[in-house]
């Protein structure tokens, strides 16, 4: 960037040389960010993500979005419930849902609720129990449903976390 130096009388000068100084200046910034711009090779912009809501201090991008949006319809799917003809409205449903769970999620972390790893464990084989399935056959029917183990386990950690909030509001 170019530093153009303007000589102490002209701030008392009369406005028609202010005026032009101004505009020889503005001149000098175009015609150096113009060149700039002719060195430079073009280059392609492609959109890799987009914020789609502001959560406090956090976003929600259109990927997590998404993300949700495949997740639920697969369960809707699995459950045989009829999907919404309207898929704007369900999305909509599913960006508030995200929100609620990012504010109580938040809401957690300023009141250090939290799940240990024992807690977790001990929950996650309660559901296997539950089911009838050992630890590894239940891990194996997540993962033919095509739901990886790890985000299973940190979706029942938030699901924890948020029932652990509710419950206090309650009490």
């Amino acid at each position: 960037m170019q530093t153009v130096a303007v000589p102490l009388g002209v701030a008392s000068s009369p406005p028609r040389l202010l005026l032009r100084s101004r505009c020889l200046l503005a001149w000098l910034v175009l015609a150096a960010a113009a060149g700039g711009q002719a060195q430079q090779p073009r280059t392609r912009i492609t959109l890799v993500d987009r914020i789609v809501a502001i959560v406090n201090n956090e976003v929600i991008t259109q990927n997590e979005l998404s993300q949700q949006m495949q997740s639920t319809l697969d369960e809707l799917r699995r459950r045989g419930t009829p999907i919404p003809p309207r898929s704007e409205d369900l999305e909509k449903q599913v960006l508030e849902r995200l929100i609620t769970e990012k504010v109580q999620l938040q809401f957690a972390r300023e009141t250090s609720t939290r799940v240990d790893e024992l807690d977790l464990d001990r929950t996650i084989s309660r559901i296997a129990e539950a089911n009838n399935l050992s630890l590894a056959e239940f891990r194996k029917r997540l993962e033919d449903d095509g739901v990886p183990f790890n985000r299973f386990r940190e979706d029942l950690r938030k699901e924890i976390i948020i029932d652990r909030i509710r419950d206090r509001e309650v009490d």
